[in-house]
């Protein structure tokens, strides 16, 4: 279920693997149908579009105005990236795979550039503008900035969070741990990256256990956000637009006791005063 919120918690729609657009507007969710839909959260109104089932999270731009999924298509139903105006429902099969394995599908705030992984290995942009199709390099779940001007993404041992510029095609590592990341996300201004490792970044997760972590892109250095026991292996984790707030679900017991073991969700709140540095790989 979605929820509203306007003095009482009230039922939005129904269905799961919400994303809300950076303006508050819209909700891009998968339905009972396993559709996709977008519904409006002032007026409850719920568009559905009849695209086929939804492979991994859809993706949705800052103004609501568009949204990026994964579906099959084609005689063989080979997995595409595809992006839908919501207004018309014109649909754009912005991918031309040949392969079963699409993941990590990200738009950019702007709409106007989608970023995704092939065999959990070729990542591909499409821009929107030019219709042109690049391929940014080896690795996987990769992240777009607003602007579309910086691709965050894993490599393909699963040890660097990397940076790539997508006007120069420059790369740059940003992180480095053999404990790998998982999930990073851009704050709307671009300046910070959200993600989980279960690496010792900053000498504050001796006992190796997944913990969240922000870093600062210009600076390369990091925060650990969480620090508790037992490993939290929810792949999902928002970032506010400034990057000074972080929304994510844990089981562990981090404000207080949860004897059920339910994930519940937590607002961490991390200020410029707790980065602790950390050097990066520079450029290549």
């Amino acid at each position: 279920m979605l929820f509203r919120s306007s003095g009482n918690t009230t039922t939005l729609a129904l269905g799961w693997s919400p994303i809300i657009n950076a303006a508050g507007t819209k909700v891009a969710f998968v339905n009972l149908a396993n559709e996709l839909a977008v519904v409006d959260t002032e007026t409850g109104e719920t568009t559905s579009f009849v695209v086929g089932p939804l492979y991994d999270l859809p993706s949705i731009s800052a103004d609501g105005t568009r949204v990026a999924f994964i579906a099959p298509r084609g005689e063989q139903q080979l997995l595409q990236a595809l992006v839908i105006n919501v207004a018309t429902g014109e649909e754009t099969q912005v991918s031309d795979s040949v392969s079963y394995n699409l993941s990590g599908i990200a738009l950019s705030g702007d709409g106007l550039r989608v970023v995704w992984s092939e065999d959990y290995l070729s990542l591909k942009l499409f821009d929107v503008t030019t219709g042109e199709r690049r391929d940014l390099g080896v690795g996987n779940r990769p992240a777009i900035s607003k602007d579309g001007a910086t691709v965050a993404y894993i490599n393909d041992w699963g040890t660097e969070l990397r940076l790539v510029d997508v006007g120069s095609g420059a790369q740059r590592v940003l992180l480095i741990s053999d404990r790998g990341f998982s999930v990073p996300a851009f704050s709307a201004n671009g300046q910070r990256i959200v993600f989980l490792s279960s690496g010792d970044l900053v000498g504050a997760n001796p006992d190796l256990d997944v913990e969240l972590y922000v870093a600062d892109v210009a600076s390369g250095s990091v925060t650990q956000v969480t620090n508790s026991t037992g490993n939290n292996a929810v792949p999902t984790v928002g970032i506010s637009g400034d990057g000074s707030l972080i929304a994510f679900p844990d089981f562990r017991p981090l404000t207080g006791p949860n004897p059920e073991g339910n994930f519940e969700m937590f607002i961490a709140t991390c200020t410029q005063s707790e980065v602790v540095p950390y050097d990066f790989g520079g450029f290549e």
